[in-house]
C-alpha cells in the first residue's frame, strides 16, 4: 500500500515523509472511524512557516481511505477525493490521537528534535 505519513512544516523543502505498513493502515483505520463528526474549528487553519500538523495521503484511494487526512491542533481534517479541499470536507475531533501518532512515528524516526525545532510540540516533556 501507498498510504503516506507526512509531518507538514517545510517551505521551499521535502516535508519529512514515510509509507505506512499494512498494520499502521489498520491501526489508522480504527482511529479514523472512531473519530466523531465535529464543527470546524472557527478562523483559517495556521499556514505560515514551521510546523502546521500532519497529514495521512492516500493518492491512489486504498483500503478504502480518504484521499488526505490533515490533523492538527485536535481536529481531523477529512478530504475524501483530489480536488475536494475546498468543498467537500469533513471535520473530525482527533480523540483518538492521530497527530500524536503520527509524531510518534517521527521521533521514532529520529524527526523530533526537527519538529521541535519548526514549533512543533515537545517530545520529551509529553512523555514525563
Amino acid at each position: 500500500m501507498a498510504i503516506i505519513a507526512i509531518v507538514d512544516m517545510y517551505s521551499g523543502r521535502p516535508n519529512p515523509s514515510w509509507e505506512l505498513n499494512e498494520p499502521q493502515v489498520e491501526e489508522f483505520r480504527r482511529m479514523l472511524e472512531s473519530s466523531r463528526a465535529t464543527e470546524p474549528p472557527s478562523g483559517q487553519p495556521f499556514d505560515g512557516l514551521g510546523y502546521r500538523g500532519v497529514q495521512i495521503l492516500n493518492r491512489d484511494r486504498e483500503a478504502d481511505l480518504p484521499y488526505r487526512v490533515d490533523a492538527t491542533g485536535g481536529f481531523l481534517r477529512i478530504i475524501e477525493r483530489p480536488g475536494d479541499e475546498a468543498s467537500a470536507v469533513h471535520t473530525h475531533s482527533d480523540e483518538q490521537g492521530i497527530e500524536r501518532w503520527v509524531l510518534e512515528q517521527a521521533e521514532a524516526r529520529d524527526l523530533g528534535r526537527s519538529i521541535e525545532r519548526m514549533g512543533g510540540p515537545r517530545f520529551g516533556a509529553a512523555r514525563n
